[in-house]
């Protein structure tokens, strides 16, 4: 009986610092975001993703990822972000232009759909439509993310 409550404790003890573990990575991450470090965060992130299925961490990624304009790898998380019920429609907008750069020029047009439905008023729309003028080209239009990101 007593070795069974030795092993419960000793393997509460391994879980808890695991957990601390991976939250100490996050607010690491999350820190190297504020400075703009991107590389370390996704290093860090990417750290976290692998143990665990953090929201916070996918949407944080993806926006490292657009930031060092790094299209495949910010379309892959927020393709997974933007279907978790509590994620801002606005990352419907970001995610199709993503889809513009890397030539998914349907799927695209199918976000900002989406996004245009909830927001028909957002000043930025007609900005990020211009992106598919040129969508399947082979040089898209130049895009400057500081005219429609919000951080």
């Amino acid at each position: 009986k007593m070795k069974k409550s030795i092993l419960i404790t000793i393997t509460f003890l391994l879980l808890t610092s695991m957990t601390f573990a991976q939250s100490g990575k996050l607010k690491r991450a999350n820190k190297h975001f504020e400075k703009e470090n991107y590389e370390k965060v996704i290093q860090l992130y990417l750290k976290v993703l692998h143990k665990e299925d953090n929201h916070e961490a996918k949407v944080k990624i993806a926006f490292a990822y657009l930031k060092i304009e790094n299209y495949w790898e910010a379309e892959f998380w927020l393709g997974q972000a933007i279907y978790i019920e509590s994620t801002p429609s606005e990352y419907w907008l970001y995610y199709a232009v993503c889809l513009a750069y890397n030539s998914k020029c349907d799927l695209g047009l199918y976000a900002l759909n989406k996004y245009k439905t909830q927001n028909p008023n957002d000043e930025r729309i007609p900005y990020v439509e211009q992106v598919f003028k040129s969508c399947n080209m082979e040089k898209p239009t130049i895009f400057d993310w500081n005219e429609i990101m919000i951080e």
